[in-house]
């Protein structure tokens, strides 16, 4: 229990130090990671001394700066989505539409 709750601290604290440039999948990945080691810890079904509680308690401490960065993500993500859509709309304004199926007919006079 204490080699996962070290590891835990340890991509945690690896993750707080470069949060402000990380990138989506960087922290996709950090996220699926430690959800593992806290379904192995739960697996365990064991109580936590003292000790552990600090520990528990100093990894938490950093995920209200984490879900900030999940946030923060998530409306660049969105501007930039709107922007495409904006462009989208923007370029059906000008484009022509034709039926596909049309046919010209000659007359002779």
């Amino acid at each position: 229990m204490d080699k996962l709750l070290q590891t835990l601290q340890r991509i945690t604290h690896e993750i707080i130090i470069e949060l402000d440039q990380m990138e989506y999948e960087q922290l996709a990945s950090f996220v699926e990671d430690r959800q593992l080691i806290i379904d192995e810890l739960q697996s365990m079904n064991q109580r936590y001394n003292d000790q552990q509680k600090l520990v528990i308690q100093g990894i938490l401490q950093h995920d209200e700066a984490i879900v900030r960065r999940m946030q923060q993500l998530r409306d660049e993500a969105k501007i930039g989505i709107d922007k495409i859509e904006r462009a989208r709309v923007h370029n059906n304004a000008y484009e022509q539409p034709y039926a596909q199926e049309s046919y010209f007919f000659d007359k002779k006079k």
